[in-house]
């Protein structure tokens, strides 16, 4: 991929990306058709001004939860802050590269935008925009996937029972970009791994997967606080949600702060309780009744007669933890 003469190379070994070609003497290879911005018409075009002091950009950069207000204030060049994105001290890798994508794909999102602009007249649209990128995002994301290396996780690959006395609610989302419909799968199960209740939500007017996942566990936390729940964990796959609910600096949108802020108070209600992040593998059976109360636009509850396709997914993953314990043992 080569935009703003800088090149961006997926390599083997999964470390996305390796480097800018040449960052320290990057050049914009684009024409002086104007002498002033074709955004907002209100200063010398420039790389500066054209991703960061340029309104537009800053309606982009806000709405992509970066804040680059920080940037301006401490007089940081435009050159040397893309050249920190790739000396990032952050251990964690997934949460690295997703950041990294983050930033590239909304900086070549406004770059793109501005030829539009210019070109063929285009009227912005910045939460379309903003759709766009994070579709980028998540298509870069399932590339480093792809390519990264198998990594020994802390996080089990099968579900696992809580221990006894307590409870596991395990939840996830299902969100349709094209008329915002989201269902949400909630599954209670106790330490012997018994099914004690099923619950699946269905809405309509959803923004986005992340506001999905924080409406999925607000649910799961009222469901818990309504059976009288006193020991629960709450798992889910969405790590984002889990980050920042279990951490005090927060990794979702600004938009979504308020779920995790509410959900943080409501498990005060508990004598004990936690939230873990868990592989989608562990979490397929949450996932499969999401996706069926989105298909059906309805919601439901079932406690003692739990639908046969339900239980057989339940049964069948009993069946895999039961192997996995063998070749363990």
């Amino acid at each position: 991929m080569h935009e703003f003469g800088m090149k961006l190379e997926y390599v083997s070994n999964g470390r996305l990306p390796r480097t800018y070609t040449n960052i320290s003497t990057c050049r914009i290879s684009y024409k002086k058709l104007q002498s002033f911005m074709n955004l907002c018409e209100t200063q010398v075009e420039s790389l500066q001004h054209l991703l960061i002091e340029c309104d537009h950009a800053k309606r982009i950069w806000l709405e992509m939860n970066v804040n680059v207000s920080g940037m301006q204030s401490q007089h940081i060049e435009i050159i040397s802050w893309i050249s920190s994105w790739f000396t990032s001290t952050q251990t964690d890798f997934e949460e690295n590269q997703l950041w990294i994508s983050r930033l590239m794909c909304t900086s070549w999102h406004i770059w793109k935008n501005r030829c539009a602009k210019v070109f063929n007249t285009n009227v912005l649209n910045c939460r379309l925009i903003c759709s766009y990128i994070t579709q980028m995002v998540n298509q870069c994301m399932l590339e480093v996937s792809s390519q990264s290396k198998l990594q020994t996780e802390e996080t089990p690959p099968e579900w696992c029972p809580p221990s006894f006395n307590s409870f596991k609610i395990n939840m996830d989302a299902s969100f349709d970009y094209n008329n915002k419909d989201v269902g949400i799968g909630l599954i209670l199960r106790d330490h012997a791994g018994t099914t004690r209740a099923i619950r699946g939500r269905y809405s309509n007017g959803g923004l986005d997967p992340e506001q999905a996942e924080c409406w999925a566990m607000k649910q799961a936390v009222l469901w818990a606080n309504e059976l009288n729940l006193r020991s629960v964990i709450f798992e889910s796959d969405c790590k984002n949600e889990i980050t920042s609910i279990s951490d005090v600096k927060p990794t979702v949108h600004w938009m979504n702060q308020g779920y995790i802020d509410e959900i943080r108070h409501l498990l005060k209600n508990f004598m004990f309780s936690e939230v873990s992040h868990v592989k989608r593998l562990a979490n397929n059976i949450a996932h499969v009744i999401a996706i069926d109360a989105r298909a059906r636009k309805s919601s439901f509850d079932f406690e003692c007669n739990i639908p046969k396709p339900y239980e057989n997914l339940v049964r069948g993953e009993r069946k895999v933890n039961k192997k996995l314990c063998n070749i363990i043992g």
